[in-house]
């Protein structure tokens, strides 16, 4: 999108040159509603994942950090009632809950929520209210949701390069058979603007090589 940065200020920059041009004004809104959509859907694109991977793994470390201390309340209870059955159940490290696989994590977090549901009554004297069983049960059920999520960003990033593609697309043709034409016909009011937008058109955005938006090479020598 560098090239299409370029493009874009050296024509405001060149304002009084085209600014009594109809054609060239309006292909030139065109040009800026389409290109603010595409760096709308870029930066959902890179949110997408990002922001589902944040908050998986902030959510992963809060659910943790309560069930270890509702399984530091089974194994109290368990030691009190000489269950060593319980206390080997219970014997989960914060470590594990916080950096195992999603399927291995749900897993734990199942087995201490099996034993606190068996042991619901007991454990409220080791300091497992209600109130923190109920908000141990929504943490790993809202975990649960929030590890299903990349699969729905990738279908959001794939609707989203749709809508990528189709915009570049739309702003090269925009490019190459609107403004490099008009350019040139208004080469004879500046040479300067002439010369630095197609310095400009030959600008490339990251990740391509001797290409312009879409993939198609920008020769300032064919207009």
């Amino acid at each position: 999108m560098s090239m299409y940065q370029m493009v874009q200020d050296i024509i405001h920059e060149y304002h009084p040159v085209w600014e009594n041009t109809p054609k060239f004004v309006s292909s030139f809104d065109t040009f800026n509603a389409k290109f603010e959509a595409l760096k709308i859907q870029a930066e959902k694109q890179r949110s997408y994942t990002i922001s589902v991977r944040e908050t998986r793994d902030e959510f992963q470390k809060e659910t943790a950090k309560l069930a270890i201390r509702v399984a530091a309340a089974l194994t109290a209870y368990g030691a009190e009632k000489k269950d060593l059955q319980l206390i080997a159940l219970m014997n989960i490290s914060e470590g594990k809950l916080t950096y195992s696989s999603h399927a291995d994590t749900l897993i734990l977090l199942d087995r201490i929520l099996i034993q606190a549901q068996l042991y619901e009554a007991e454990i409220v004297e080791f300091g497992i209210t209600p109130l923190i069983f109920a908000s141990f049960v929504n943490h790993r059920d809202q975990l649960a949701v929030t590890i299903l999520s990349p699969r729905k960003a990738i279908v959001n990033r794939k609707d989203s390069s749709a809508k990528i593609v189709e915009l570049t697309n739309d702003i090269d043709a925009l490019l190459k058979n609107g403004l490099d034409k008009m350019v040139t016909i208004l080469r004879p009011e500046s040479e300067e603007f002439h010369r630095k937008y197609f310095d400009s058109r030959m600008v490339l955005s990251v990740g391509s090589s001797g290409t312009s938006g879409n993939g198609t090479q920008t020769n300032p020598n064919a207009y």
